[in-house]
């Protein structure tokens, strides 16, 4: 298969040069599967070994007594999610989501609309999806939004009446909620992959 973007704009991406989270799942023949979500927009490189020292201990706070309080033994929640799903100790499904907070959100959408729905790839990450601010901020401990609900202005506009209705501060939006990109492997070892095409999200194969 060739690849659905020219070198140069697989590089440089669709808009330009991006300093921000993104996404990257590699698949083989073999069965293999890597499943990352760097964020390089803030930190330093050391030298050139490579290694990036990041700043992502943002996302947690030392308040006593909260759950995302940085202490031994925890595991604080932190936006970076890449999520492999194995089926029989194989490859199901993989997940890499750029988008802040959004992140975790819809790499849990992304999974339920390929066990739960049937999704394809494809399907999934051009689905309309949803998120909320009703938590703390990972990013300088925002304050929550209680019952702020976003939602993909293509949701049904009964649908967002319905949920308003219910008690949700519904805000439609025309931007996706976050950024992802999914492989699915098959039973009969066919692999499927798609990026969401609104935010420059794209698959290639080789």
């Amino acid at each position: 298969m060739r690849p659905l973007l020219d070198e140069a704009s697989a590089r440089a991406g669709l808009g330009g040069p991006a300093r921000d989270t993104t996404t990257c799942i590699v698949a083989d023949s073999r069965g293999n599967a890597v499943v990352a979500t760097p964020s390089g927009w803030s930190g330093v490189l050391v030298g050139k070994t490579g290694i990036h020292l990041g700043t992502r201990l943002q996302s947690f706070n030392v308040w006593e007594g909260h759950p995302n309080r940085i202490e031994p033994g925890k595991r604080p929640r932190i936006t970076l999610t890449p999520t492999l799903v194995l089926k029989d100790r194989k490859p199901f499904l993989a997940v890499s989501v750029a988008g802040g907070d959004a992140q975790d959100q819809a790499a849990l959408q992304m999974v339920l609309d390929a066990i739960d729905f049937g999704l394809s790839p494809g399907e999934s990450v051009a689905a309309p999806r949803f998120g909320t601010d009703h938590h703390l901020g990972s990013f300088r401990q925002a304050a929550p939004r209680l019952g702020s609900l976003l939602a993909d202005e293509r949701f049904d506009e009964a649908v967002r009446k319905d949920l308003g209705a219910r008690g949700h501060t519904v805000t439609a939006t025309l931007r996706s909620v976050s950024q992802p990109c999914v492989i699915r492997w098959d039973a009969s070892g066919l692999i499927q992959a798609a990026g969401d095409p609104r935010e420059g999200r794209h698959a290639a194969a080789d």
